[in-house]
Formats: structure tokens, C-alpha cells, sequence
């Protein structure tokens, strides 16, 4: 059965915090060396238990829409490294792992929608921050391709699931705007 709208936008919400709170949680101490507060800041040791909280509603609300959106965000934001991790797997591979869990269970059409999806927040995140990110952290690709990766993903998206796109974009994007750094 698939999601309602209010299933879905409430379980993308939920997994849109829940990736957040980890990511900052993650980033935590360089963020606040360079002067960024983010979300995990101010919950400091408790951040990862906000986040599975968050996971948890998403999940609750509709596992077919909170698992293969998760699951994708975990691969995209672990597979763009080589580096090990603790599982002594590469990034890259982690993340295939990640994508495969969610085709294996929720289907191939739901994986690749989550994954084109956060792949094409991450692009306009991308895109949002590129100038202000300069010094911060590596940049991101040139503004063309990045642009091109954006539009492509969206693209994607809005063909595979439509819905859940949608919601993506409202809640990864006012995510995004919400949390945006204060830069000169």
C-alpha cells in the first residue's frame, strides 16, 4: 500500500531531522571550531537519541517512504569517501550496501526515487553553500555541473515518485534554509 500524502510529508519530515541531528552530531566539533553552531550543539551527548527518536516517527509513519530515504541519505553521505570505516568497508561501498538493503526491501523504483532524491538536495544544498563554503570545507563541483547534477536529480525524482519528491523538497529544502549558517 502506498503512502498517503500526510504519511509521507510527516515521515520525510521526521527522517529530514533525523539526518540532520546525525550529520551535525557528526560535524559538531568542527562546526563549532569554526564558529557554526548547528542543531547538535545544544543537545550535545544526546544528539544521536534525539535523531533515532526522529527515525523512529518517520518510521512509524510509513516504512515503505522513512527507510529507502534514510537508507539513501546514509549512502549518499558515506559513499562519496574511499577512506575505511569502522566496518573496514570503503565509504563507496557502504553506501551501495546502504541502497541495496533498501531495493532488497522496499524495491529497486523506491531505492533509486530516495536516492535520486537526496542526491538532488544534496546538489542544491550544494549550490546553496558553494560560495560561503569556500575555506570551510572542499568544494563542491563547479557551478555548471553542480547545477546540471541538481536539475537531473530532481528530474529523477519528480519522475519516480512524485510525491515523495515533493515532500523531499519542502522538508530537505526548508531544513537546509532553517539551519543555513549566518556568513558575512
Amino acid at each position: 500500500m502506498s503512502p498517503t500524502a500526510f504519511e509521507t510529508l510527516g515521515a520525510t519530515a521526521a527522517v529530514a531531522i533525523a539526518v540532520k541531528l546525525m550529520d551535525d552530531g557528526l560535524d559538531r566539533e568542527r562546526d563549532l571550531a569554526a564558529g557554526f553552531p548547528n542543531w547538535a550543539a545544544p543537545l550535545g551527548r544526546g544528539a544521536p537519541a534525539y535523531a533515532l527518536l526522529a527515525l523512529a516517527v518517520a518510521c512509524a509513519l510509513s516504512p515503505a517512504c522513512a527507510v529507502p530515504l534514510f537508507l539513501a541519505a546514509y549512502a549518499i553521505g558515506m559513499g562519496r569517501g574511499h577512506e575505511r570505516q569502522p566496518s573496514g568497508l570503503p565509504g563507496w561501498l557502504e553506501g551501495v550496501v546502504a541502497l541495496a538493503i533498501a531495493a532488497a526491501f522496499f524495491g529497486l523504483v523506491r531505492a533509486a526515487a530516495a536516492a535520486a532524491a537526496i542526491a538532488a538536495v544534496q546538489a542544491t544544498d550544494g549550490l546553496l553553500d558553494w560560495r560561503a563554503d569556500a575555506g570551510y570545507r572542499p568544494l563542491p563541483l563547479p557551478v555548471a555541473p553542480l547545477v546540471a547534477l541538481a536539475a537531473a536529480a530532481w528530474a529523477a525524482a519528480f519522475a519516480l515518485n512524485p510525491l515523495q519528491a515533493g515532500a523531499v523538497a519542502a522538508c530537505g529544502c526548508g531544513i537546509a534554509l532553517a539551519t543555513r549558517h549566518a556568513r558575512a
